[in-house]
């Protein structure tokens, strides 16, 4: 199993920012999974403290691979970032 997470600033480079409850609401509308965890947390990008919101998804390999990618690309285009962080790590999970 993998964890995977998205990282979305909510600065807009071209100056302002969005509401962390926005960007976790649309992020959580295109979530192209049954389920997903999000955190409000803060951040720095170039610097510049920010507000942050993570999506994390527990999930298989490959083909939720592409589609969390494909879920932080619409995100970065979404909120007009100018990157957002993607990351995997391996780990054990289960329900109990």
């Amino acid at each position: 199993m993998y964890q995977y997470r998205i990282y979305v600033g909510c600065n807009v480079p071209s100056g302002g920012a969005y509401p962390p409850d926005v960007v976790e609401i649309v992020g959580l509308r295109s979530c192209p999974f049954d389920g997903c965890t999000v955190q409000h947390v803060k951040g720095t990008w170039k610097g510049v403290e920010e507000n942050t919101v993570v999506f994390e998804y527990i999930g298989g390999d490959t083909e939720d691979r592409r589609m969390v990618r494909a879920w932080a690309e619409k995100l970065k285009a979404d909120f007009s970032q100018e990157a957002v962080l993607f990351t995997r790590c391996v780990i054990d999970s289960f329900f109990v």
